[in-house]
């Protein structure tokens, strides 16, 4: 094949064909371009679209990944309606923000619809990096019929996470990964086993959570008690800090850091919510208490150094159990090097 004709549309990011002219996603318009290049209408108002889509009728089908989170119909230039629930994920009150529902969406990147009349739709509940590239283990993928009911949808939520369980019910689990919670059903047949609660992650209201950046490496949290409330500590798969996050009713609001120190794998979280660090050549083992919470309801820890174990050189990983208040130390001595 040869190229026909080429033009350049600055901030282009999706685009559609009708047969007679392209619609172009420039920034936050949506222009109609001629096979030229010649910009002849534009849609404004349209949020922060993301993909495009024309139906049979020659309507205009545009995602809204932005705060909005709605699938916008067009005719020419002129909006005829609108699908999914405002605010998609992040409406509602606290016991709702973050719940998913067939038409709440968060973080929508693609639009569809088949020759049926069926649309498609395509989110990312974690929004894309600063470079636009979609993330690992936050797609959601739904079918919906004409008349908006929900067909079946897709589920891809986790990627390299573990989990960890808040409470048990009977054979009724409530797990937690680094950005969602789901409820497991052991007496159910695998594969039905387990069923989306929420996201934790709003990112409209909370842009400087840690897990929006661009390499976090918290996958493994721990669900912990302290004085009546729930909160998620979260390591990385190469250890380091230790991120606190306090809960507004689903949503897991970032509270503060225990720092890293310098390197080792010698980090722990225990059933009492006492955090514990080391560094993986020399100094103490470090104990961080819990001393309460401040006025916004986030932890305040208090640090104490406990002498680490002389017959060791580097520390590789530590596990308190603070029921018989005993730690278990792994590592390399003299006669027992790391290889």
């Amino acid at each position: 094949c040869s190229t026909l004709r080429r033009f350049r549309v600055p901030g282009a990011r999706a685009l559609a064909w009708d047969g007679r002219a392209l619609r172009v996603v420039a920034g936050s318009v949506v222009r109609r371009v001629t096979a030229t290049g010649t910009a002849i209408s534009a849609i404004t108002g349209a949020g922060r679209p993301t993909a495009l889509a024309f139906d049979s009728q020659g309507d205009l089908l545009v995602a809204d990944g932005g705060p909005a989170a709605v699938v916008r119909r067009y005719r020419g230039t002129r909006l005829l309606s609108t699908f999914g629930v405002p605010g998609g994920m992040a409406q509602g009150g606290p016991a709702l923000r973050g719940t998913p529902g067939p038409t709440r969406f968060s973080g929508l990147s693609g639009v569809g619809v088949d020759a049926a009349g069926r649309l498609y739709t395509a989110m990312t509940v974690v929004p894309p990096n600063a470079k636009g590239d979609v993330r690992a283990g936050a797609g959601v993928v739904r079918s919906f019929a004409p008349d908006g009911a929900l067909r079946w949808e897709l589920l891809g939520l986790v990627f390299t996470d573990t989990a960890s369980v808040a409470g048990e019910s009977g054979s009724v689990l409530d797990v937690y990964t680094s950005r969602d919670r789901f409820r497991v059903d052991l007496s159910q047949p695998v594969g039905r086993q387990w069923t989306w609660v929420a996201s934790t992650l709003d990112a409209a209201a909370n842009p400087r959570d840690p897990r929006l950046g661009e390499n976090f490496p918290g996958i493994a949290p721990r669900m912990v008690t302290l004085a009546g409330r729930r909160f998620m500590a979260v390591t990385g798969m190469y250890a380091g800090s230790i991120d606190i996050y306090r809960f507004e009713g689903e949503v897991a609001v970032f509270s503060t850091s225990i720092p890293a120190g310098d390197g080792g794998w010698a980090r722990d979280v225990a059933d009492d919510g006492t955090l514990w660090t080391a560094d993986e050549g020399e100094g103490p083992i470090t104990r961080w208490g819990f001393a309460g919470l401040d006025a916004r309801g986030n932890p305040r820890w208090t640090r104490t150094a406990v002498a680490r174990p002389k017959e060791f050189e580097q520390l590789g990983r530590l596990l308190y159990d603070p029921a018989s208040d005993s730690m278990i130390v792994t590592g390399s001595t003299p006669a027992t090097p790391t290889s």
